[in-house]
């Protein structure tokens, strides 16, 4: 079973402001940085890597 997590209000308006802020549209490098910046980290065992649809950089 999937454990799912809520921020907080304060929390969730931060990552909304982050992302909402950037200047649009933003490369891959930038939202790498937003997410890491943002203390994000992927789930070990999620696959998160590029696909044959992800934009070439």
């Amino acid at each position: 079973m999937t454990e799912m997590k809520i921020l907080p209000v304060e929390r969730a308006i931060e990552w909304i402001r982050a992302w909402a802020e950037l200047d649009w549209p933003i490369t891959w490098e930038t939202a790498y940085a937003t997410r890491d910046k943002l203390g994000r980290t992927p789930a070990p065992d999620v696959y998160s890597g590029r696909t044959s649809h992800s934009p070439s950089e």
